[in-house]
C-alpha cells in the first residue's frame, strides 16, 4: 500500500503562538463566542436567542427587506437565515411575503408583535452593549469596528 504524502498543517518551523495570524482568530473568536453566550443567557427567560436578536434588529433597522438583503446585512448564509425567519415566523414575530416585482424573492418584515420583542429585547441586553463599548475610548471604539469592518470584508472576498 502506497504511503500518502500529506503536507503539515503548521509550518513546522513556526510555533503556533507565534502566527499572529493564529492569535487574532483565535482572539476574534473568543471575543465572539463570549458575547454570544452572554446574549443567549440575557435572552433564555423570553425562550429566544441572540441569532433571533439579531434578525429582529436588522429588520427594525431596515423595514421590510428581502431575505437575500437579510442575509447579506446580518453576514450569515441563506439557509441559516430561512431556519431562523421560520422558526421566528412561527413564533408570529415577523411575516414573509412573494416580492411584486421579483416572484421568487421574498419579502421580510417585523409584525407589531416582533416590534415590540424586539425592543424588549434591545432593552434588555442594554448593559452588555454598554459594557463592551465602556472597555474602549470614542476613538478606539470607531477604529475597532473598522478593523472588524475589514476584516469581514476581505474574508468574505475569499470564500
Amino acid at each position: 500500500m502506497p504511503k500518502l504524502k500529506t503536507k503539515p498543517r503548521i509550518d513546522s518551523t513556526r510555533s503556533v503562538r507565534d502566527d499572529p495570524g493564529h492569535a487574532l482568530a483565535m482572539n476574534l473568536r473568543g471575543a465572539y463566542l463570549a458575547m454570544h453566550r452572554s446574549t443567549n443567557a440575557c435572552f433564555a427567560e423570553m425562550g429566544l436567542s441572540a441569532d433571533s436578536f439579531t434578525v429582529l434588529t436588522a429588520l427594525a433597522e431596515s423595514g421590510c427587506i428581502t431575505q437575500k438583503e437579510l442575509v447579506k446585512k446580518i453576514c450569515s448564509d441563506a439557509n441559516t437565515v430561512s431556519a431562523m425567519c421560520s422558526r421566528l415566523e412561527r413564533c408570529g414575530l415577523l411575516v414573509r411575503n412573494r416580492d411584486n416585482r421579483d416572484g421568487r424573492a421574498r419579502i421580510v418584515e417585523l409584525t407589531h408583535r416582533g416590534r415590540r420583542i424586539q425592543q424588549q429585547l434591545w432593552d434588555k441586553s442594554q448593559y452588555l452593549r454598554t459594557e463592551i463599548a465602556n472597555l474602549f475610548d470614542e476613538k478606539e471604539q470607531v477604529k475597532l469596528v473598522q478593523l472588524l469592518k475589514r476584516i469581514a470584508e476581505k474574508l468574505a472576498s475569499n470564500p
